[in-house]
């Protein structure tokens, strides 16, 4: 888990730098039909707590729970979120990411094999379901540097 914790503390960085544009440019939305910058990176800040909570349910589980698939565009948490301040969201995205550093930090051997299934990949443990995670913020990271750089 080490390095998949490096990995976040990193990939966390890169987010805050590319954050700190102006807000009046992370919330244009310059391509149609897709996300603002903001609302890339609010999704990345938002959705800790949708895996935090699936960490909690493997650790507790007997049986690999089976997790529904994520959708952004319908969290409450997500939309709830997005006509705050940009400072508020980055600080609110630098507590998630400490939370979910120390929660995978604090696990045992025994929990991070623990297991859940997703809908489309299957089941892995939550070492690998912090690898997804990983991945799946990149993808938003590299959607959020695409659509802040169309306008230009």
């Amino acid at each position: 888990m080490t390095s998949l914790i490096q990995r976040l503390e990193a990939q966390s960085q890169a987010a805050l730098q590319l954050m700190s544009a102006p807000e009046e440019e992370l919330r244009k939305n310059n391509i149609p039909g897709k996300w603002s910058a903001f609302e890339q990176f609010l999704h990345i800040a938002t959705y800790h707590e949708t895996f935090l909570a699936r960490i909690d349910q493997m650790i507790s589980s007997d049986a690999p729970p089976v997790f529904a698939r994520y959708v952004g565009d319908t969290d409450p948490l997500f939309l709830s979120w997005t006509q705050r301040p940009k400072a508020e969201v980055i600080a609110y995205f630098k507590t998630q990411r400490r939370r979910l550093t120390d929660r995978l930090g604090s696990l045992s051997p025994g929990q991070v094999a623990k297991k859940g299934t997703h809908p489309r990949f299957g089941t892995f443990p939550i070492a690998g379901w912090t690898e997804f995670f990983l991945l799946h913020e990149g993808h938003h990271l590299f959607s959020l540097f695409v659509v802040l750089h169309s306008g230009n």
